[in-house]
Order: structure tokens, then sequence, then C-alpha cells
């Protein structure tokens, strides 16, 4: 019947998902650009800032705070030094920069474009039918932020972030709300140029029983020393592709991509299981990443 050879093909479909799933993995931590590639720069410094003072003393406070926390970038305000920024498409220049650019800096120039608190109030009855006054503050900032690098290349040019905030706290203020909306802005903008880290489980192949106590070593975290089993096993048995898969996954775990890459090359020469593709295009893209940071 119809229904009998469907249900056997989903039940062998829901088999072999089942068997993928408890698959052995290791985990592979890297870091990742974000969406604004900052290569290996961690030290960001605010050369200009226009409009409203108060507003950009506000941001500038914000971003140091915040980059503080991510601990990732440090910040430098440099604003009051009478650094001028133009820009010029995807160009800058630069005048009045005494110390001139230092290696692992990154420069901005940050104009309040917009910084607006609006009050709604209404009114609402409760249970006991009383009336009650309701107010809300909703604030807005809206920055033009420009990031460029030591050879005055822009990463952003005067890309607008805008930040919201709305509260109904009967403690709440206008200063408060458009406060907490600048800093609204000034996450999205970290969010965009700050890396991340990214753990990925990237299975194993363990087929080869023979190879279960190298796996072992692995699942506790003795990379080299799985690697080093793996290599031995691989040297004795060269047509082992579980070995030279094996051996590929964990030294692209130790970070060394290029050697990586090789094996995974070789365990692809010897067999053509999905995963073996699947982890040398992850190994590749942990590479590029690897590179793109290090610029």
């Amino acid at each position: 019947m119809n229904w009998q050879r469907a249900f056997s093909k989903v039940l062998v479909i829901g088999l072999l998902a089942g068997a993928a799933g408890c698959a052995t993995t290791i985990p592979i931590q890297t870091l990742q650009p974000g969406p604004v590639s900052v290569g290996a720069a961690k030290s960001l410094v605010i050369l200009q800032g226009e409009g409203r003072r108060s507003g950009r003393e506000t941001v500038f406070q914000l971003l140091t705070e915040k980059a503080r926390q991510g601990s990732y970038f440090s910040v430098t305000d440099r604003s009051e030094e009478g650094v001028k920024v133009t820009i010029a498409g995807r160009k800058v220049k630069v005048d009045g920069f005494q110390q001139g650019p230092q290696p692992g800096e990154l420069y901005l120039r940050i104009d309040v474009l917009g910084w607006d608190a609006s009050k709604d109030s209404k009114t609402t009855t409760d249970a006991k039918g009383r009336e009650k006054s309701v107010i809300t503050w909703n604030g807005k900032a809206i920055l033009g932020v420009t990031l460029f690098n030591t050879e005055g290349n822009t990463l952003l040019a005067e890309k607008e972030y805008i930040g919201k905030s709305s509260n109904g706290d009967d403690t709440a203020s206008e200063e408060g709300v458009t406060k907490a909306a600048a800093a609204n802005a000034v996450d999205i903008l970290l969010a965009d140029i700050t890396p991340k880290a990214v753990t990925r489980n990237v299975r194993l192949d363990d087929d080869d029983k023979e190879l279960k106590p190298a796996i072992d070593t692995a699942k506790a975290g003795n990379l080299a020393k799985a690697a080093e089993d793996c290599k031995a096993y691989l040297d004795a048995h060269p047509t082992s592709s579980a070995a030279a898969y094996n051996l590929a996954v964990l030294t692209d775990a130790m970070g060394r991509y290029d050697e990586a890459l090789a094996i995974y090359d070789q365990a692809l020469s010897i067999g053509k299981k999905d995963f073996y593709s699947e982890g040398r295009a992850a190994c590749a893209k942990r590479k590029a990443d690897a590179e793109a940071l290090a610029k």
C-alpha cells in the first residue's frame, strides 16, 4: 500500500536523522568579524563631533563605557583637540591631528543629528472606576557616524544610527529617555563593528571503532594528544578517511587552518562523506574570518 511505503520512507529518514543527531562533535570557538569588519584594530579614537554639545558628551561617554563593558575596544576621546575630519566619498581628510595615525587605531567622527523627546499623556480607568493619568516619554537619538582607518579609508561613511526609547514610569524624564535612546544607538553601532565569539559543534567521524580512544581524548579537551593519536593511526592506515578527517577537524580546532584544509582535502580524496565537505567549507570560513581580523 502507498501509505506503507510512505511510512517506511519516513521511518528511514527519521532513523538517519537520529543517527546524525547522535554523532560525536567537538566545539570549535572562533572570532568572527561584525557586519563591518574592523581588521585587527582594537582602539577607537573619537576625533570630532558636531551637533548638540550635551548630546555629544553623553554619546561619547556611553561609547566609552559600553566598549569597556564589551572588553574588546578601548575608546579615547580627542574631540576637544580641534581636529577636523572632512569626508569625501570613501576617503577622509584629517587636519590638525598632532599625534597622527597609530597602529591598531580606528578613528571616529560622530555627529548628533537628532536628539528629541516627546511626552504622551492619556487617562486610564482602574477596576474601581478611578481615573488615572499616564504619562509616556518617547526618546529618539540619531547619530551620523564616520569610521575610518589609519590610511584614511572609511569603513562607515556618515552612516545613521537611530536609537529609540520609551518609558511610562512616573519618574521618567526628557533627559533620561533621550539618554536611553542614545544608548540604544550606541549599542547598534557597537554591534555593527565588534567581532563576536562564535562556537560551532563540528562532527567527528566515529565510524571506525579503532579511533574511539582518540575521539574520547578529543572530547575530554586534549586536542593535541587526540591529533597525535589520529596522525599515528593515519600513518599506519593511510586509506582511513576517518583518521584523516578527524585529524583535519582537530587541526582546525587548534587554529592551524592552512594545515587543516590540506588534511581535509586528503580525507576527501579517500572518502566522500557529505560532512567532510561541510567541515572543509566551515574551516575555510574560519580561515577567512581570522585573516580579516588580522589585517
